[in-house]
């Protein structure tokens, strides 16, 4: 996988704010947490269909297909 970089803003005084999500990615980081997240969100793998949830104006009315 191709190197990833994690970027969240924090407000400018939030100093433990700051730290805590440093902390956070660094141990997602290790945990290996992000390639699974990157595999889902951004290559789908392991994402399924599902069928729409029914709905008065598609299923009673018949106006949207």
């Amino acid at each position: 996988m191709i190197g990833l970089f994690i970027a969240l803003a924090t407000p400018k005084n939030e100093r433990k704010l700051h730290e805590y999500v440093s902390t956070w990615t660094a141990l997602t980081k290790k945990e290996g947490v992000v390639p699974k997240l990157y595999d889902y969100w951004i290559l789908g793998r392991g994402a399924t269909s599902r069928k729409p949830r029914w709905s008065v104006i598609r299923d009673v009315l018949g106006w949207v297909e």
